[in-house]
């Protein structure tokens, strides 16, 4: 059985980005391989480490281009499910004056919570260091509900770590959607939310108090993303706010889950020792995310834009820091 660092459930889709327009004054959208877990999934393996994605996509073109996308780029595959009873998701995707992108609302609907019990490769789990909780993984009505929540029980006894990035698109939650949803982030090994996020689930706009709140129950290992501004990362020995890198930015699509991907990838070479981690580890931790987020965002694209160690590296002992925005 191969060993993998990374297993997570979750989307693998199709970003259509806006590209101009024809001679004719048509929108012209470029096919890009996307989607948050894809994207985490990519920059893990970017960096040297490895991972394995399980998801369903449509047995159609866009689903067989994702499939071997995803394979080349050295994604473990065998749990995808291509199904011709769904028709791969995709979403439109245009850019501001910051070139921060924003999706319209059209969207077809998810494929990856079509995924079940049976797609999961129960030993690759036991062996692996980490799973990823999908943020989908509430829809009770939807196959993925009980596949979760047997990954998890697995994962829970191998004492392996969980993961959890918030990833809210502004859709609107039930009452019992957002218990669940608070309830996977309060007890999760390592989570990732923005600002915003911080706010929406938990209620607290003071980004020290809400971490400060998260690692108090079962969390391990804290980050609170910012944006431009860098991020905040906590355990329960501390925490650091870290300035990004002062890059030209053309591409925010995958920023945050090259982020997740890039705090992953260190926090499966610690294992269950993140909680412990001294206050100048979190700033190592942090730069190094950083930088490969802000890597991420120096060209179009997302899976396929994923920071490589060596540019990670070159940002960090090349680029200034942004001046710091916050005064913790």
């Amino acid at each position: 059985m191969k060993n993998v660092d990374v297993v997570a459930l979750g989307d693998l889709i199709l970003n259509m980005v806006y590209r101009g327009k024809t001679e004719a004054g048509f929108n012209l959208y470029e096919r890009q391989p996307a989607g948050a877990t894809g994207n985490l999934l990519s920059q893990i393996v970017r960096l040297g480490g490895t991972s394995a994605l399980i998801t369903t996509v449509g047995d159609d073109d866009h689903g067989k281009f994702l499939y071997e996308y995803a394979k080349e780029s050295g994604i473990d595959v065998s749990g995808v499910v291509i199904s011709d009873k769904v028709e791969t998701r995709m979403m439109f995707v245009h850019f501001d004056e910051k070139n921060d992108r924003h999706f319209l609302k059209y969207e077809s609907r998810r494929t990856d919570v079509e995924t079940g019990v049976d797609a999961v490769d129960f030993d690759m789990i036991r062996s692996s260091r980490a799973f990823v909780i999908p943020m989908w993984f509430y829809k009770k009505e939807k196959p993925i509900y009980a596949a979760c929540q047997k990954i998890i029980e697995v994962v829970r006894e191998q004492n392996g770590l969980l993961g959890l990035d918030c990833n809210w698109r502004g859709n609107t939650h039930t009452q019992e959607e957002m218990t669940s949803i608070c309830d996977a982030a309060l007890t999760s090994d390592i989570v990732k939310l923005t600002d915003v996020e911080l706010e929406h689930f938990f209620g607290e706009k003071d980004i020290l108090k809400g971490s400060e709140r998260l690692v108090r129950e079962k969390n391990k290992l804290v980050a609170v993303t910012l944006g431009e501004d860098g991020c905040l990362l906590r355990n329960r020995n501390g925490y650091v706010y870290q300035p990004t890198y002062a890059v030209d930015v053309v591409d925010t699509t995958g920023a945050g889950d090259s982020f997740m991907g890039a705090l992953l990838f260190q926090a499966t070479r610690k294992g269950f020792s993140i909680d412990q981690l001294s206050v100048d580890e979190l700033k190592s931790i942090a730069g190094f995310a950083n930088a490969c987020s802000a890597g991420s965002t120096r060209k179009y694209g997302s899976m396929d834009v994923m920071t490589t160690m060596e540019d990670a590296r070159w940002i960090m002992e090349n680029i200034p820091l942004k001046q710091p925005t916050y005064d913790f």
